[in-house]
């Protein structure tokens, strides 16, 4: 076993939940944010009770790209190869850009600060990981790339083994830019015109279709980590969602084989993979090896 893997095995281990009298002695107003935190849910898989997990809400609008298989399994390490999925043609694979902003990030025993930052994120799902011995193996999801405007939160990404980078991001209700740190080279740009009524995310017959996607647990591999596993829960029960209009823009390949093109997807009402914007908490579990994830037994609710 590598330092690395020990060290986080330990810091796991070592983390105990909020007894019932501290979550009952919380202020009412954090309740329900922090509330969550004491279970990190995720369709499919059993994840270890008792670590301590961050939260926030996350806001983004949500964009995805059906690529050429070959292209998207040259952005992914070894163990990790392209599963079956529904959402679009068999040559094709599904690719999420996210171009968000998350608030109010902490611990889950922290209620009266937190950290807020840009994150843009480049996401594949339905991914199939081949650990020895393990007894789950898909559906995953990975980020090959991710920029980020807080130094911060992309060092703490490192420790769950997230491919993050330090960028320049700016963005608001109507664009969203991404440029690269040292040369200010574009690197990403959007614009967004808002279409249709905001409503639960669930309430809409095409994101329900896509909401196995924001279910899947999260690999990460960085070249000194071994395969880690986390569960970034996002709370889609609660989650607002409206439809957009987009143009996003390469404006530079990040990736390899990422074409540098324009595109101008129509709205999730209107469209099956259409363009949208979420607003959300969410709770993220401590990292795992990824060979100790375990399925949930059949007919056991582990999720929403």
């Amino acid at each position: 076993m590598s330092v690395w893997s020990a060290a986080h095995r330990c810091a796991f281990r070592a983390l105990r939940p909020l007894s019932p009298g501290a979550r009952a002695a919380r202020p009412a107003e954090t309740q329900d944010a922090a509330g969550a935190a004491d279970r990190v849910q995720c369709p499919g898989v059993v994840f270890p009770d008792g670590p301590l997990h961050a939260v926030g809400h996350y806001e983004a609008p949500v964009l995805v790209m059906g690529l050429p298989r070959a292209h998207v399994q040259a952005w992914l390490p070894r163990a990790l190869s392209l599963d079956a999925q529904d959402l679009m043609p068999e040559r094709e694979h599904p690719v999420m850009f996210l171009l968000g902003r998350h608030r109010h990030v902490r611990p889950s025993f922290l209620h009266d600060t937190g950290g807020s930052y840009w994150e843009f994120v480049t996401a594949i799902p339905y991914l199939r990981h081949s650990c020895r011995g393990s007894a789950y193996s898909a559906p995953f999801a990975y980020m090959p790339r991710l920029y980020l405007s807080s130094w911060l939160f992309v060092v703490l990404g490192w420790f769950y083994g997230y491919a993050k980078c330090r960028g320049r991001i700016r963005g608001d209700a109507a664009a969203y830019s991404v440029r690269s740190l040292l040369a200010a080279k574009p690197l990403v740009s959007a614009r967004f015109l808002e279409t249709g009524r905001a409503g639960p995310a669930l309430d809409f017959p095409h994101f329900r279709r896509l909401a196995g996607a924001f279910r899947q647990p999260f690999v990460g591999k960085l070249a000194v980590t071994p395969y880690l596993c986390s569960i970034l829960d996002f709370q889609l029960e609660r989650a607002t969602l409206q439809p957009l209009t987009a143009e996003l823009r390469i404006e530079t390949p990040f990736l390899p084989g990422l074409p540098a093109e324009a595109r101008w997807p129509q709205g999730i009402d209107a469209a099956p993979l259409g363009a949208f914007r979420i607003s959300m908490p969410w709770t993220l579990s401590p990292p795992l090896p990824c060979c100790e994830l375990q399925p949930a037994p059949t007919g056991t609710r582990t999720g929403s």
